[in-house]
């Protein structure tokens, strides 16, 4: 019987010594496993930071592009107004141009016209005088 006391000390022993060491191997697993989950955790923070950021930054990129393309639309739509403006502006350019042409036109031939008549006026003049002097040469020599 003591034999078998012994025994069952010893193997009560072993049983202790073997849930010690699982124990002390649990613990370890433990404390490893509570550090894997603090990196795990502030990898998360970290990771939902950096989302968050990037979500935000991609917002206010949706913002800015939105502007950038309504203020393109704007431009687009004034450059066409003025555009058409430039162009009508053009046609009236063209439009005076040709009525001063044509103005210049009618004053030079009216000049031409003017400078004719006064040449055949001075030339009837011209006429009538060596008229008078042929006529005065006459009746004075007669």
């Amino acid at each position: 019987m003591v034999d078998r006391e012994e025994r069952y000390k010893a193997n009560e022993a072993i049983i202790r010594s073997t849930l010690s060491a699982q124990a002390s191997v649990v613990q370890e697993e433990s404390t490893r496993l509570e550090m894997i989950e603090s990196e795990l955790a502030a990898i998360d923070e970290l990771t939902s930071t950096d989302v968050e950021m990037i979500r935000k930054r991609i917002q206010l990129l949706n913002v800015e592009m939105l502007k950038t393309e309504k203020r393109a639309k704007l431009l687009k739509e004034s450059f066409a107004v003025k555009q058409a403006a430039v162009k009508a502006k053009e046609l009236e350019k063209s439009a005076v141009l040709k009525k001063m042409l044509a103005l210049l036109e009618n004053h030079e031939q009216a000049r031409e016209d003017k400078v004719e008549s006064l040449m055949g006026q001075l030339a009837t003049i011209a006429k009538q005088q060596k008229q008078r002097q042929e006529e005065s040469a006459l009746s004075s020599g007669s």
